[in-house]
């Protein structure tokens, strides 16, 4: 969703890449709307986890409580 005006946003380009030895997805998205664009870099769960071991912190899943599910 846009935080600009509320439309929906579409993905225009995805590719995976590595970043610091991790796998991360980039997406580009657009709002239909107002055109607003958008880049998000999605990081899998199991490399978030082991990112944030090897900082020295704990990792757990989050319910859907908190997850806002």
């Amino acid at each position: 969703m846009c935080g600009t005006c509320g439309g929906l946003m579409r993905v225009i380009d995805s590719r995976p890449r590595v970043w610091r030895g991790r796998e991360i997805t980039y997406r580009r998205r657009a709002c239909d709307d107002c055109g607003q664009r958008e880049t998000t870099y999605e990081i899998p769960e199991q490399s978030l986890a082991d990112a944030i071991t090897e900082a020295g912190g704990t990792w757990r899943r989050p319910t859907l409580t908190e997850a806002g599910g």
